[in-house]
């Protein structure tokens, strides 16, 4: 089951993104992310995720 999240960008150190308390990879991002080299703290994102793990199926900037 999929779970959609409007939110922010914690953080973006050039590698990883922080999105709550967690850190993703670009290649963590299974589906999508068209903009990750791009986003910056404080950018609103929709994070699609799985509602019962960690997994990450797109992040796209939004707004």
């Amino acid at each position: 089951m999929k779970k959609v999240v409007d939110t922010r960008i914690v953080n973006h150190d050039g590698e990883k993104i922080t999105i709550g308390n967690q850190q993703f990879k670009r290649e963590d991002i299974l589906l999508d992310a068209p903009d990750f080299e791009l986003l910056r703290a404080g950018d609103p994102v929709r994070v699609e995720h799985s509602a019962k793990s960690h997994t990450i199926f797109s992040v796209k900037r939004i707004g």
